[in-house]
This record gives C-alpha cells, sequence and structure tokens, in this order.
C-alpha cells in the first residue's frame, strides 16, 4: 500500500517509482542503513523506521519516520526528542552563505550537549535521481564540509542514531579482523590464484554498516610500480550487521590509467640507495 500511494503520487501531479525502495528496517535492523522490507513481523515495544520518497519528473523529496509499537520505551523517546532538538538547531543553521559544516556543528553541538556521539553523517544533496540512488552527492552535512550553501540548494537531513544496545558492527576489536588476513593461509590463497608473490596490502577499520570500506592494491609480483598503486572504496549498506565482520579482497586487470609517476626505483637510484 505504501508503495501504491508512491507510484500514485497525487491527484494534480500523479508520481513515479523511487530511486531507491522503500526502506523498512524494524527492531534490530534498525540499527543498519538501508535495510529494505522482509517477511519478519513486527514485534511489540520494538521500533521501525520509514524511508521513503516523493517523485515528481525524477526529481526526489525523501523523509524517515520512527515509529514505536506497543508500549513505548523511554530510552528510546529520550532520544528521539534529543535528536529532534538536534535536527532542528541543523535546519535552523541551514540558511544561504553558511556552509554544509556550519549546519553540522550547529546540528552536533546538541548531540555533545547529551553525550551521544554519532560518526556517520547527517544530511545530503538531493535532486534529480535514478537507481540506485536518489543522493546528488554534491555536499555532505557533516563535519569539514566547507560547501557554500547556495540559494535552492536541497539536502535530506535525517538523523539515524545508531548505537549502544541498537549498535551494529561494533561489537568487536580491530584485532579480530586482523587475525583473519595477516596470515600466510589467507594470503597464500590469493598470491596462488593469480600467481602473485608481493605482499598485500590491507587496511584494518572499525564502524558501523554502511561505513566506506578502502582497499590499497599493488602489483602481484613488484611492489615498487607505482602505476598500479590503487585505491577500491566502496560500501556495503547493510553490513557489517552485529557480531560480523567484512573481508574483503580486490584485484585489477591493469594499473592506473596514464600514470605518470615512474616507480620506487628511479628514486632510491638517485638518491644513492640499493634497490635490491
Amino acid at each position: 500500500e505504501i508503495q501504491k500511494a508512491l507510484f500514485y503520487g497525487t491527484p494534480e501531479f500523479g508520481g513515479e517509482y523511487s530511486s531507491i525502495a522503500t526502506l523498512v528496517p524494524t527492531g534490530k535492523g534498525t540499527s543498519a542503513s538501508h535495510l529494505t522490507a522482509t517477511q519478519d513481523k513486527f514485534v511489540e515495544g520494538e521500533a521501525t523506521i520509514i524511508e521513503l520518497s516523493g517523485v515528481y519528473q525524477r526529481y526526489h523529496c525523501p523523509m524517515a519516520r520512527t515509529v514505536l509499537l506497543g508500549k513505548p520505551d523511554q530510552v528510546k523517546i529520550d532520544t528521539m526528542n534529543k535528536t529532534n532538538e538536534a535536527l532542528q538547531a541543523g535546519i535552523d543553521a541551514a540558511k544561504p552563505g553558511q556552509t554544509a559544516d556550519d549546519v553540522a556543528q550547529a546540528f552536533w553541538k546538541i548531540l555533545d550537549k547529551y553525550g551521544i556521539e554519532k560518526t556517520s553523517r547527517t544530511g545530503y544533496s538531493i535532486g534529480i535521481g535514478y537507481p540506485p540512488d536518489w543522493g546528488e552527492h554534491t555536499l555532505n552535512i557533516s563535519k569539514g564540509d566547507m560547501t557554500i550553501l547556495e540559494p535552492n540548494v536541497t539536502f535530506h537531513m535525517i538523523a539515524v542514531m545508531q548505537f549502544g544496545g541498537w549498535g551494529v558492527g561494533l561489537n568487536g576489536e580491530i584485532e579480530h579482523a586482523s587475525a583473519f588476513i595477516h596470515t600466510l593461509r589467507f594470503g597464500n590463497k590469493f598470491r596462488d590464484a593469480v600467481g602473485g608473490t608481493s605482499y598485500l596490502s590491507f587496511t584494518n577499520t572499525r564502524g558501523p554498516a554502511g561505513s566506506k570500506m578502502s582497499i590499497p592494491m599493488m602489483h602481484k609480483t613488484d611492489s615498487g610500480l607505482r602505476p598500479y598503486y590503487l585505491t577500491h572504496e566502496f560500501t556495503i549498506h547493510d553490513a557489517p550487521f552485529d557480531d560480523e565482520i567484512v573481508i574483503a579482497i580486490g584485484g585489477a586487470s591493469s594499473g592506473r590509467a596514464h600514470a605518470r609517476t615512474g616507480d620506487r626505483y628511479q628514486d632510491m637510484k638517485e638518491m644513492g640507495l640499493d634497490p635490491k
């Protein structure tokens, strides 16, 4: 019924499909970003987040709401009230000439007052969108984004709080993931498959579902060739979930296009060092 209403839109202008499926995480799933509907039953006392968007000529107008089913949990209610206060502070700071950082600072000032920690952005630009994303990718409401807000700039302010008993991907140490990858039992499998001899470059990070992950890469047999220094960045919207570890391996069929930085051996020669 929700999807049907979105597709039909309004009598005056109609509607069309959204670039992102209707997001309906519930219960434990509310601690992860961008979970779609499942066949699971709603449970009394749990929260459900509904995030959707009206669409007209591919312009999106997203909205998110949290529904508490049954007897409200006072902790969740208190958190929502504090979050709404922070959200309003950010909205009040959103004026032409201000920066995205100004809006973020106003938002996080309230969270800091209550001792609430939030590491993800709290808004992003929107406009014309096609699957799989309605985001415009021109600004983020986060600390350090100095993009100036121009008249008619439109962004989606959404303050999803994911922490404590609702947290995901944070129940562990970086050392747990390191134990999987920093071993020949792991690296040799990959090297044998691709005929490589170089060590596997790596990153170890810790964060909730939807965190950005980076995979550094180099030449499979010669770690000194700079044109093969690559980085692949990606996110998995619903991972790592609670008590999960994400392990990813990256590979490329060639080096960087139009590489012009030479290699480390020339540097070593100029510095009088033995490349061996």
